[in-house]
């Protein structure tokens, strides 16, 4: 499966989805890595982000700005740390969620078929989920943009929350970076603030270890992180043209 998201930054976004089933279970990914057993079908994708030429309801992913949504005032306040990174401060990132969580997301809800590697490494967790990071992201904007109460923003962190449980049991979160762990926490509660529930911020929290809670809830993002942060999620190689 192949899923190509081109983000344009400084504008306003809608999305369009289209799956096709291609038939059975997949198996394995380029690395070797297998899938897991619920042998969800696999799907060829094209997601694009359209630009709304009159539209000032999402001027920016990381600066502080007023929504249509009073909710959104919590997003605006965690956002606030990121404000130096300046994440998307290209024309347009090609984005590989070759190996995301959220492998069918649709302008009407978000369908969860997980798939995950029977062995993790240090750069495939990294990659897995700062892919589901953006995939958060894309969720909140369009729930936003549509006015939803947040209901599929809440189906999603349900379902990255599992996720990061589980690799902390496995203990596999502790490949990452002490910086990557706390980014991650740091920017899941951004998105997680448009729910307003503030157990879903206590979860996520407890996904890490208890060593980790007091430096993680410290840690103030950096220009250089928005920089690790596009380098994840750029393609390695040059994509064909859509």
């Amino acid at each position: 499966m192949r899923a190509e998201i081109a983000l344009m930054s400084g504008s306003a976004f809608a999305v369009t989805h289209h799956a096709f089933s291609s038939g059975a279970g997949r198996t394995s990914d380029g690395n070797g890595s297998h899938a897991s057993t619920l042998k969800s079908p696999s799907y060829t994708k094209s997601v694009s982000w359209q630009h709304y030429p009159n539209s000032n309801v999402i001027n920016s992913a990381f600066k502080n700005i007023s929504f249509r949504s009073v909710k959104i005032n919590n997003v605006n306040t965690h956002s606030l740390k990121f404000i130096n990174c300046n994440f998307f401060n290209v024309d347009m990132i090609r984005v590989n969620l070759s190996k995301c969580l959220f492998h069918e997301c649709s302008m009407h809800g978000v369908k969860i078929k997980p798939w995950l590697p029977v062995k993790w490494t240090k750069e495939l967790i990294s990659d897995y989920l700062y892919g589901c990071l953006l995939s958060l992201y894309s969720i909140c904007a369009r729930d936003i943009y549509n006015m939803n109460a947040g209901n599929n923003v809440k189906v999603a962190a349900d379902a990255f929350l599992e996720i990061i449980f589980s690799l902390k049991n496995k203990y596999c979160i502790k490949l990452l970076s002490a910086q990557d762990r706390a980014f991650i926490y740091e920017f899941a509660r951004m998105i997680f603030a448009y729910i307003n529930d503030k157990s879903i911020e206590i979860l996520l929290l407890s996904c890490f270890a208890a060593a980790d809670q007091k430096a993680i809830q410290r840690y103030r993002p950096q220009s250089q992180d928005g920089e690790d942060f596009r380098s994840h999620l750029q393609y390695k190689l040059p994509l064909s043209a859509h």
